[in-house]
């Protein structure tokens, strides 16, 4: 009786409950507030009309071509780039030579001999109007580079020299301090003084059917280290290498003869001299100085000058052949034997004619003479 009871109580509690529940509050209603706003309806983009003809964008423009500079076009291509009609700076150097200046290059074209120039009076029209020519191009046709012609033109660094080109003029590229090379391949004739003081000059070559480098050719050039000569010559002149003190190669030409007064006077970096047979006469002079020099070879000399290898400190020897008869120029040098053969007789200067023997004992007593 008692659970029955228990049991409507609890049954009874649990509707109350539920009841509770079910009154708490109404189940919301819809608020308009919260519905999103209506949107107006979003028509489509009109498409874009069809061009018929449309248009065709322009192609880009090409980089621009960049003329080459005449500095480095190929001498051919200098000579073909002339034209006398645009150049402004123009005019004649020999009655049928035209020379004209453009961004630092000379050219020569046309036929014959260059005009004759001075130092100071008559200059060249270059040096004239005060030009500054890096390179020089002569076409072929022209004979000769005038004297004086390239006088003290220190800008200058390269000359292009044709085949018809025969005659350089004295002092022609006197003074021309950035002048690092010359080529001439065609020569007959040299004139004086044409490299002198061409302190950046480094190499000579000099081609061609000359007889003589004449006198002080190439004189004070302190960076010349390389001589290349015609084997024609048969005369090198009186100073023609003075105090060239870099001088370490060159060639003597087979048809030699005669080196005059001083002409490797002061050439400290030469160490070795190889005469041909053909050469008889050193001049007064010609290698004093020549610190460096520790070979000699003479096979043919006939006469040795005064102060020939004064200073040639480096020279302990040499060989004289049979065919020698004056040999003054031995002394005050680090020469300490001789080898002569016994059959030579020498002529003091006072014009005795001595034994070899003899003649040493008299004028040369510091040096050994070994006879073979």
């Amino acid at each position: 009786m008692l659970t029955a009871k228990r049991i409507c109580a609890l049954l009874l509690a649990l509707v109350m409950v539920f009841g509770l529940v079910a009154c708490g509050g109404e189940a919301p209603k819809d608020n308009p507030a919260n519905d999103p706003a209506p949107q107006d309806p979003v028509d489509p983009a009109p498409a874009d009309p069809v061009d018929p003809n449309p248009i065709t964008p322009a192609p880009a423009d090409p980089a621009p071509i960049i003329p080459a500079s005449p500095l480095t076009m190929s001498d051919e291509e200098v000579l073909k780039a002339i034209n006398y009609d645009t150049v402004t700076t123009r005019g004649m150097c020999g009655d049928n030579l035209y020379w004209a200046y453009k961004d630092g290059v000379l050219t020569i074209t046309g036929t014959g001999e260059m005009y004759t120039y001075g130092r100071g009076k008559d200059p060249s029209p270059w040096r004239e109007q005060e030009l500054d020519p890096i390179r020089v191009v002569i076409g072929e046709g022209a004979t000769s580079i005038g004297p004086c012609a390239f006088y003290q033109i220190e800008t200058l660094e390269a000359v292009s020299v044709p085949q018809s080109v025969t005659n350089l003029g004295f002092g022609a590229f006197e003074k021309c301090s950035a002048l690092k090379s010359f080529t001439m391949p065609n020569a007959k004739e040299v004139g004086t003084k044409v490299f002198w003081k061409c302190t950046s000059l480094e190499s000579v070559t000099i081609g061609g059917t000359l007889d003589r480098i004449a006198d002080n050719f190439c004189n004070d050039c302190p960076n010349l280290k390389t001589v290349t000569l015609s084997d024609s010559i048969t005369t090198i002149g009186a100073s023609a290498f003075h105090t060239c003190p870099k001088l370490s190669s060159i060639n003597m030409p087979k048809n030699l003869q005669v080196i005059q007064s001083n002409a490797f006077a002061g050439c400290t970096s030469l160490t070795k001299v190889n005469l041909p047979q053909s050469t008889t006469q050193l001049w007064m002079g010609a290698f004093t100085g020549c610190t460096s020099l520790s070979e000699v070879t003479v096979p043919g000399i006939v006469r040795i000058a005064e102060y020939v290898f004064q200073d040639c400190t480096a020279l302990k020897e040499i060989t004289l052949p049979a065919t020698v008869t004056e040999c003054y120029g031995l002394g005050n040098s680090g020469i300490e034997k001789v080898y002569v053969p016994a059959s030579v007789s020498l002529e003091t200067i006072s014009g005795l004619v001595l034994s070899a023997e003899a003649y040493f004992a008299e004028v040369h007593p510091e040096i050994t003479l070994i006879l073979q």
